[in-house]
């Protein structure tokens, strides 16, 4: 009966050497772990905490102290996209690309477009709404030319300012859309014409001008015989 002790002495031993090796290892972790924050703080000192060559991410999201998110950087099918929200979380601004180039949208708290800048296929827009939403104006290019448009709450103009290739020319128009009064220059001159809204006609009913040569004046009926 003397294997007892043996086997014994050999339990012991084992739990001797278990517990060096857990000692062991827990001095590696910790220096382990020593040696990536000194790491750590070597990159962030090599960096001087502003400094970085390269950083990348699908987005990125800043957050107040309540947690709701104010900004955000995101990309969109076009290109990259900014948005900011106030704090009673509505989106109120956004900066992103298109398809001709750059896009600016400013929203009121109600959530409706008020303010709206983008380029387009004829150079750049710029357009307001009102507090519901409905156009107010608009300024774009027009074959290359300036335009600018009010409007009363409608897609419909109500003044139009425009540069043509003699010079500038306004219109203004009924809630129709018809026109109503028309000034545009002429190769060497000037003519306005007034329309009413119920004519048959969309020849003006009055009209004058006048160029290098001669002064006219032309009045019509309302079916737009002269």
């Amino acid at each position: 009966m003397n294997t007892s002790p043996t086997v014994i002495e050999r339990l012991e031993a084992l739990e001797s050497r278990l517990a060096r090796r857990d000692a062991q290892l827990r001095r590696h972790r910790m220096l382990t772990g020593g040696l990536l924050a000194v790491i750590g703080i070597g990159i962030m000192a090599a960096a001087d905490y502003t400094r970085f060559q390269h950083i990348q991410m699908s987005k990125l999201e800043i957050v107040d102290d309540q947690g709701k998110v104010v900004i955000g950087l995101s990309a969109n099918a076009t290109g990259g996209q900014l948005d900011v929200w106030n704090t009673a979380s509505r989106n109120v601004i956004r900066l992103s690309a298109n398809e001709q180039g750059g896009d600016f949208a400013l929203w009121n708290n109600a959530g409706e477009s008020v303010v709206g800048a983008w380029a387009s296929p004829e150079g750049g827009v710029m357009a307001t709404w009102n507090a519901e939403g409905k156009r107010a104006t608009r300024l774009d290019s027009a074959q290359g030319r300036g335009r600018f448009s009010l409007h009363a709450g409608t897609t419909e103009r109500a003044v139009e300012l425009l540069a043509t290739e003699h010079g500038g020319a306004m219109s203004t128009y009924y809630d129709t859309g018809k026109p109503s009064l028309q000034m545009q220059p002429r190769a060497s001159g000037m003519s306005l014409a007034f329309a009413a809204e119920g004519d048959s006609t969309t020849s003006p009913r009055f009209e004058m001008g006048i160029d290098a040569q001669q002064s006219i004046i032309t009045m019509r009926e309302a079916n737009g015989s002269l």
